[in-house]
């Protein structure tokens, strides 16, 4: 099995499993933020396409999101004014390939 990068987005490093109610079953997650990859190609497709980077430059981020006390994303988009709060994780776009 290839190695995993942590996720792109908060750092930390995620599980993969397989979930036997869809045909795209291979999932790889991180736990903190909940972001995921799935693939039907198997957990070797699927941790191919997590460890993909985008390389652009750098950015400010374009939304905070708030992260639950209890570890489940609330999907609610707070303003600039929370950057840096405990729980709220920056959001980042990456240029399309004609702006880099």
């Amino acid at each position: 099995m290839l190695p995993i990068k942590d996720c792109p987005f908060c750092g930390n490093p995620p599980n993969y499993w397989e979930d036997t109610r869809f045909s795209d079953r291979y999932v790889v997650e991180c736990d903190n933020c909940g972001i995921e990859m799935r693939s039907e190609y198997g957990f070797d497709r699927a941790i191919e396409k997590w460890n993909e980077r985008k390389v652009g430059k750098a950015q400010e981020p374009v939304a905070h999101i708030f992260l639950h006390p209890l570890g489940k994303l609330f999907y609610h988009v707070v303003d600039d004014s929370c950057a840096g709060h405990t729980g709220v994780i920056p959001v980042y776009a990456f240029p399309t390939d004609e702006e880099v």
